[in-house]
């Protein structure tokens, strides 16, 4: 009688573990229906929407709405939610196909623009809220229209730039803002090819010169920087060994350190800063709480004394 329970147990078992693989699977099927459910009308608009190829592209509707809404280092997210501009110049994207733009780099504008605006509009469409990781699949989930085609924040980034970045001006990672503080800052323009130097240097220097994403603690000999810098240091590290260099490098002269010294501990900063860039949350200092990993596996290079 034990032998045939213990039987009876371990059929029950493999039953169990026989059915997990179903069960997955009718969950992902379930999933993508409901992502298919909610952006009906977006794939319905793709096949309908009149697309337009110009060559030359400014985004005239979207660089007014930053003017009025972007301050410093953050957004005015209340003045955006409630502007016409942005449902209209996220209406002007629909009909917009980039491929046959003059340059390279005038459609690498074009995405990164395209990539901000849509990062504003899912953040307007949520508001208020506090951190864009309150929004489950913020990135990945919601289709919009662009020059006839669906695409996701997610896809935007993935399969538009960066491809480009891989291949050249790759700092122009620093023009993509992810609506957390954490992030760059939006520029309070349009990007532009023409500007495109100058936004990216800007921007670079903007970045690593504020002491929350780069900084050196004298007293314990640490040099911290965000783990922005981890997550893209393939980006990063075409004309340096690390991430760290780049960093470093990018410093103003005076705050500069001697990285090459093997005293100096190189360590990504713990946590990041999710709270949402908006004017109505200025003084969120702290990191909110994200799960981060331990500091012990985020550290780079140590001491070999």
């Amino acid at each position: 009688m034990k032998g045939t329970g213990r039987a009876d147990s371990v059929f029950t078992l493999s039953g169990k573990r026989s059915l997990l693989p179903l069960v997955l699977l009718a969950i992902g099927l379930v999933l993508i229906t409901l992502q298919f459910v909610s952006n009906v009308g977006g794939y319905v608009k793709a096949l309908l929407v009149p697309v337009e190829y110009p060559l030359t592209y400014e985004f005239p509707t979207y660089d007014s709405l930053l003017k009025r809404c972007v301050s410093g280092d953050l957004v005015g997210y209340k003045v955006l939610a409630n502007s016409p501009d942005l449902n209209q110049a996220v209406d002007e994207l629909e009909r917009i196909n980039p491929s046959r733009l003059a340059t390279p780099r005038d459609r690498l504008a074009f995405w990164i623009n395209a990539y901000n605006l849509l990062v504003l509009k899912n953040i307007a469409d949520h508001y208020p809220m506090k951190s864009v990781r309150d929004v489950d699949h913020f990135m990945s989930l919601r289709k919009f229209v662009i020059g006839g085609v669906p695409y996701s924040v997610e896809d935007i980034q993935r399969r538009e730039i960066m491809p480009m970045l891989k291949r050249t001006d790759s700092m122009a990672i620093f023009l993509m803002c992810g609506g957390a503080m954490g992030y760059p800052p939006l520029i309070d323009h349009a990007i532009s090819a023409a500007r495109l130097d100058d936004d990216m240097k800007f921007a670079v220097y903007d970045f690593v010169n504020n002491p929350k994403n780069v900084s050196f603690d004298i007293d314990t000999g640490t040099f911290l920087i965000s783990r922005f810098f981890n997550w893209y240091q393939d980006l990063l590290v075409k004309d340096f060994d690390n991430p760290f260099e780049f960093a470093n490098a990018h410093l103003a002269p005076f705050k500069r350190v001697p990285v090459a010294d093997k005293r100096i501990l190189k360590v990504f900063m713990p946590q990041f800063n999710w709270w949402l860039n908006d004017i109505e949350l200025k003084g969120m200092d702290e990191p909110r709480e994200d799960g981060g990993a331990d500091i012990e596996n985020l550290i780079l290079e140590q001491s070999s004394e």
